[in-house]
This record gives C-alpha cells, structure tokens and sequence, in this order.
C-alpha cells in the first residue's frame, strides 16, 4: 500500500511547537495511520500508560496525556505558566489539524464514512470558533493574562513481579571464569577521542602457572589491519570478605551461597589453636538468617584477591569513528566513538540505568540495552554488583555484563552499594572502571564532568561531602561556570541517591538537595538521573519542592534488576510535582535530537525468565509486561528560561 508523502508542520511558537525534521517528529500522513489518541486509549485499557506522542505536532503545546486509570485524554502542564495567545493558536492549529487524522484513519472511513464527514464539519465548526474567540480576545487585550495549565499526576497500575527470579548459580556458564584467560571486558569513556578499554585475567585457581602480568593490546580502524599497539601492566587489589544475608536469603533471586558454605569460610578450628584469637568453631547455627555476618581481620581464609586488572587508555581518537581491537588473540571486539562537543549531524542515544545486580532481570535488560536502545553511550548511575563487600560477585557480575560492557561505551557513577554496603568503601569500582575526572579538574575520581555532541554531563558524588565548604560543592561551582551552552545546550546532570521521590520513606538526600538545588537551578540544568529507589518515576521540572517550567526534570530509573525488590509503597496523594511513577523493572532512551528537542521513554522489562518469548511472567498485572510504558519530550526554552543561556546571554 502506498503511503502519502510525510509532512512536518511549521512551528508556530519555537518554544512550545517548534518540531525538528526527524521522522519521530513528523506528521505521517498515512493511509495507514491511526490516531495517537485511538492508541493510547488502547494502551490504557490494557494496563499500559503512556504520553500521546507530540509527533501530532500541536499536542506539545498543551501536554496532552491519557489517564492511568481511565484512559481518558488530559491536559497537563508542562512548561509552567503560558499566554493565552499561545495557547488558543495551538487549539486552532489542534482541531484543525486533527481532522487529518480521522481522515486517515483507514478502519475509521472503512466503517461508517458518514461519521467521518461528520467529525471532519464538528473540527471545522470548532477552529473557527476557537480563531473568533482569539481575535475577539486579541482586541479586547484578554491575551495578555498569563495562564497556568493544571498538572497531571499519574501512578500506573502496573507493579512488577515480587518473587524470586530465575537462578543465577555460580556454575552458570556467564559467570564462570575464564581461568587465566582475557575476560570481563568494558569500555569506560573519558571523552569524546578518549576511551579506556579495562579487562581483567582470573589466575586465582592456576598457582603453577606464570604470572601474566603483562598483556598486549592492538587497535585500529581497519579490522583487518589493526596498526597501534599497547603493552599494559597489570594491578590488583585485595579485601576483606563480609558475608550479607542476602548472599543466602536474597528477597529475589538466586541464592550466591548457602549458610554451610558461610560458616566454612569462617571456621578457623581446622587449623588454628583453641587458645588462639584466630580460633572460631562456627557452624550453621551461627549464621544468622537475616544479619550479615563477619570473619576475623586476620582469617587468610576471608581475604580477596582481586584477578590482575588492566587498563589501556586509547587517546587522539577520531569521532565518530568504529575502531576494533583485539586483547592478545584471546578476546576481539569493537565501539563507535562519540561526535565531538558542539557537532551533531545525527541524533544521539544515550542509556540509561541504575541498581543493575545480577538476577535474571539484570540480564533481560543488559540484553534490550545492548539490542533495543542500542545506545551510542550508557550513563550508570550507581549501585553496580551488588557484591557489597563479597568480592567475588564483582567478577560474576563483570561476566555477566560483558556482551553490554565490551561494545558500548560507560560513564560511570558510583552509589552506596560501592561506598557503605560492608567494606566496599570504592576500592572495587575505583580499581575497575576509569572515570574522567582528570580530564575535568576533578579531585577525585568519584565526580567529574564529560561533553559530547549537544550534551554536557557532570556526575556528582550522593556519598561524598556536598555542603557549601566541602570540596566537591566548589568543584561543582567552577565546573558549572565553565559550561559552553552553546556548544553543549543540554546540561545533564547524574548522581545516585534522589532529590525528589514520591515512595514513602525515602527522604535521605534532602540536605544534599538544600544545598545544591540554588546551584543547579541558577545555571538551568536540564536533566538530572539517579537510582537508589527501585521504582521508576518521572518529575515535571521541579525546584524548591514545586513545579518550576524553569527547573531540571529528574528520572528516578532505580530499578534494572536488583535483588533487594520493589521499593514501594508511593505515598498519596502523589505530589504536584510527580509526573509519571511506577513499580517496574526497566532501562531509559534518552535521544538528543537537536539543540531544543530530545525525547526520552521508558521501557520496562519485567520479564523474570529467559525462555519467555512474550515477555510476560506469572503474576504480572499487564499483559504486556515489555513495553515503553511512559515517553516524554523535553524541550529547551531559553526564552522562558533564561537560566539555560550563557551568563553572557542572559538579560
């Protein structure tokens, strides 16, 4: 069937309609098409929630979105106060353009062509009243009142499974080591033309073999002719073993070990004297089923061993360039390096996840991170392993993301499962993955800032000091001084714990939040993405504890697959300035389209089981578990805002 030609509608106030000309944001006018509206009514009958795309142009204008639990079409404010000599333009242009849609709507004239001609005259009928009313109004000088639209607060019904998921045992061949051989390969992006490629080699269980403490690395453009070399020295690192409860008593997923298994590693009486005070007869009914448990500091028995980690930083890259390498003839792979800050011919993806852990859910999402998003970069924003101090979860982890880690660039954040779970306190993940704080004036590896295309990211520390006099509030303050808005107009900013959360009991970063936001809001940060919750939730632009169209929209995206379940419940009444939450497992998209519009969705992966070819599991309360259950687009308006312009910019 032959499609008409695609027609992108002019904008008739940049800040509310202006619409790039990229496909996603196209008017389809289709034989095929049916109505935004038509599907969302759909989508809610069946459990799932969602925006009503603005690719129907005029809908951006007023914030039109479906009830959560009705399914009936709304208006919600999304960009603060307004004029109604927007507004009422919009509505003409909304009626009027909205007959297209029933025209094409092909079931619709197929089934009753009267009721057709009908809406058609009634659309008609109403865009020449709306253009009466408007300059009725523009004479009578009615169009200079402000006006603010109502918000709409949404909570999907849709809460993700509670029980245990498929196990993850240690002899699963995805986290099996490797024995000597090159293994938990990752990307770490430092820049644009910089990217550090880590992997590590596990001789833990080879004492007779030579200690490989070098290996080589060969990179290139040309597969078949990789033409630059590296030879890199190997490090570890040690730790003391703790074992949490949730090592034997996880709330989901797979048990990593049993309590039998616990008191062996910590009984001494095999070997050490009665009289010593290394001595510990520990047996089963020791171990308590619920409290972590410890070994004495001086039990050879609970020391880690890292394996050797190495780390080649690849510099002077060209951008936007596929380059191959290769890790001494045992393991190959491939990435795309970034545009560089300020140049975009294309959009960018960006992904986007927290609290991955390694249940059978983490790997659900790795696996539609790497092939669905299919991101040009991902942005972690903490809780990694979930090893909390049982070091070997580290290298089952690592093994578990790698198809993820190998091909697809990270910048990395870390949050309290690095920091505070047992005696992490960062060794692993400073050892293990490589952050571009140097490359920012950073002092420390923990926060740090990085620019790409249109993007300027500054990641900040929810476990270091943040208060006025501390260190990483000044570092903020220059680093925030010397973003260039318009060579990187969109300001992201990621840390782990939220500033504003709607789940009953989660206020832990309020001072964090007191002391920053002034900061963040007077440089106009756009975006900021944290974890640390396991729900997903989505503000309007927020500041102060209420909607600001001027503030930074925050995603709470805490949820990639965890062992420690569902954070709920979400207090009620949901406050003004929640947008969209819900209790799912899933990964973010964010896509920046130009200099005003990027557009970001959702995609919850609530699959427990990895044969499930329809991505539903026992238990669920949608039928369609694996689904982009809220999108949005974000909108850039420095008129509105002059907080996102450059000091020098502003009036």
């Amino acid at each position: 069937m032959q499609s008409r030609p695609r027609t992108v509608i002019s904008s008739y106030a940049n800040e509310y309609i202006s619409i790039p000309k990229y496909p996603g944001l196209a008017l389809h006018r289709s034989t095929r098409h049916v109505s935004p509206y038509v599907r969302a009514q759909r989508a809610a009958a069946a459990g799932v929630h969602r925006r009503i795309p603005p690719s129907r142009c005029v809908s951006r204008a007023l914030g039109d979105t479906v009830d959560a639990q009705t399914g009936a079409v709304g208006m919600q404010h999304i960009h603060g106060s307004g004029h109604l000599l927007r507004i009422l333009p919009a509505l003409f242009l909304r009626y009027t353009l909205g007959f297209i849609e029933v025209q094409h709507d092909q079931g619709s004239a197929q089934r009753n062509k009267s009721h057709v001609n009908d809406a058609m005259l009634m659309r008609h009928i109403i865009a020449v009243c709306v253009l009466v009313s408007t300059l009725v109004l523009l004479c009578s000088g009615a169009l200079s009142m402000p006006v603010k639209l109502q918000t709409l607060s949404r909570t999907s019904a849709y809460i993700r499974p509670k029980f245990s998921s498929e196990a993850l045992p240690f002899h699963d061949i995805r986290v099996q080591s490797r024995h000597g051989k090159v293994e938990q390969v990752h990307l770490s992006v430092l820049r644009y033309d910089r990217v550090v490629i880590g992997f590590l080699r596990d001789i833990n269980d080879l004492p007779n073999t030579e200690l490989p403490m070098q290996a080589t690395l060969r990179y290139g453009t040309n597969a078949s002719h990789l033409d630059h070399e590296m030879v890199l020295n190997a490090r570890v690192y040690s730790g003391m073993q703790e074992y949490n409860s949730y090592l034997w008593n996880p709330p989901m997923g797979a048990p990593a070990l049993n309590r039998s298994e616990v008191a062996a590693f910590m009984n001494t009486a095999s070997w050490a004297e009665p009289w010593w005070y290394v001595y510990r007869n520990t047996t089963v009914a020791d171990i308590p089923e619920n409290r972590s448990v410890f070994a004495v500091y001086n039990n050879p028995t609970a020391l880690y061993q890292s394996p050797l980690v190495f780390q080649a930083k690849l510099d002077n890259l060209l951008p936007q360039t596929t380059y191959y390498y290769d890790i001494d003839g045992e393991f190959s792979g491939n990435f795309t390096t970034l545009p560089e800050p300020g140049i975009q011919d294309r959009p960018m993806t960006i992904g986007l996840w927290a609290d991955v852990g390694q249940t059978n859910i983490s790997v659900m999402n790795m696996e539609y991170m790497l092939n669905k998003v299919n991101p040009d970069f991902v942005m972690l924003h903490g809780d990694l392993s979930y090893a909390d101090a049982y070091w070997p979860l580290w290298d089952t982890w690592q093994r578990l993301m790698e198809p993820l880690f190998s091909t697809k660039m990270h910048l990395w954040c870390n949050g309290n499962h690095e920091f505070n779970s047992g005696n992490e306190n960062n060794v692993a993940y400073m050892f293990r993955f490589a952050t571009p704080f140097e490359e920012s004036e950073s002092p420390t590896f923990e926060y740090h800032a990085f620019e790409a295309g249109l993007v300027h990211v500054i990641t900040l520390a929810s476990f270091a000091r943040f208060d006025k006099q501390s260190v990483q509030y000044r570092w903020l303050m220059r680093a925030l001084e010397r973003v260039n808005r318009t060579r990187t107009p969109w300001l992201v900013v990621q840390f782990h714990v939220p500033w504003y959360c709607s789940v009953l009991g989660t206020g832990s970063r309020l001072l964090m939040r007191e002391a920053m936001e002034d900061l963040i809001y007077k440089y106009g940060v756009d975006l900021i993405l944290v974890g640390h919750v396991h729900v997903y939730e989505r503000t309007y632009p927020v500041y102060n504890n209420q909607t600001n169209p001027c503030g930074a929209v925050q995603l709470v995206l805490g949820d990639a697959g965890n062992r420690e379940g569902p954070s709920l419940p979400f207090i009620d009444p949901q406050p003004s300035w929640s947008a969209f939450r819900e209790g799912s497992f899933g990964v973010g998209k964010l896509v920046v389209y130009n200099h005003t519009h990027a557009y970001f969705e959702w995609n919850r992966v609530a699959c427990e089981y990895s044969n499930s070819s329809t991505c539903a599991t026992p238990g669920d309360n949608s039928a369609q578990s694996h689904i982009a259950s809220d999108s949005t687009w974000l909108v850039r308006n420095t008129t509105q805002c002059p907080n996102r312009l450059m000091p020098t910019e502003r009036l």
